[in-house]
């Protein structure tokens, strides 16, 4: 498994809040050798039927900044740093989404329908505080990708819930969306949002561990600013806009007129 999932997998986790809310949340990777431990903020804007997401680095400047309409079904994935922006093709987004999946046991098959075990989320009745708010656990009973584990802790206490988030996955399953029905109903079943999520999984004989977890909720109106492609960039191919690098399309090859050989002389 690519490391390079960790960041899409940290975008499609989180719900599609009410409208005119504004989160913070912080994602920390860690555990291969040789890699340090990585830590970075995801900011997230929802007003109707929009949303924004910025993953930020580690010196707090923006590093990949995710544009979803939900009614369009548009979605954009900007670059900062290079002033670039890809329109995401449905079959890109929704191969993320089925990553994102993958965590919770959910397999595709190869004839195109999908496996989806049986009670995937067990409450263990444990309870505690989060920040400041008050959490239940729930357990992923399900075989997880790579042996892993995942461990989620939900809240009531910040006015957000499951049903927006699985219309926002429905949406990006597109035609898979009816297929996934035994998966959505068991999510739709949890009551409040994850202000806390802890993942462990084997990579390559290492166990990587991650955790995401919610630092702040506030409830504004949202300027339409927030939601537009920032004045001065260009639009590329999606590329790897999976792992967030969209570099420029390259132009194209230019090659010198060719002469035609002078005229032999007889």
């Amino acid at each position: 498994m690519s490391m390079r999932v960790l960041p899409l997998v940290a975008i499609l986790i989180s719900q599609l809040a009410q409208a005119g809310t504004y989160l913070k949340e912080v994602q920390t990777t860690g555990g291969l050798q040789g890699m340090p431990q990585q830590t970075f903020a995801l900011e997230s804007w929802y007003e109707g039927d929009h949303v924004k997401r910025v993953m930020l680095g580690p010196d707090n400047n923006p590093m990949m900044v995710f544009l979803m309409d939900t009614k369009k079904q548009e979605v954009l994935l900007l670059n900062p740093a290079g002033k670039t922006y890809a329109v995401m093709p449905p079959e890109l987004y929704q191969q993320g989404t089925q990553t994102m999946l993958q965590a919770f046991g959910v397999a595709r098959n190869p004839d195109g329908t999908y496996s989806v075990p049986k009670n995937i989320f067990q409450k263990t009745g444990i309870k505690k505080k989060i920040g400041s708010w008050k959490c239940y656990e729930v357990k992923v009973h399900a075989p997880v990708l790579n042996g892993g584990k995942m461990t989620m802790w939900f809240t009531n206490e910040v006015g957000l819930n499951q049903a927006d988030y699985v219309k926002t996955l429905k949406a990006q399953m597109g035609t898979d969306a009816k297929a996934l029905a035994p998966f959505f109903n068991q999510f739709s079943a949890l009551n409040g949002y994850p202000a806390l999520v802890t993942t462990e999984m084997e990579i390559q004989g290492q166990r990587l561990s991650s955790t995401q977890e919610l630092k702040q909720v506030k409830k504004l109106s949202i300027a339409d600013k927030e939601f537009e492609i920032p004045a001065g960039y260009t639009k590329v191919d999606p590329g790897m806009a999976a792992g967030g690098a969209l570099a420029p399309s390259p132009p194209a090859e230019t090659k010198p007129p060719v002469s035609e050989p002078p005229p032999k002389s007889k």
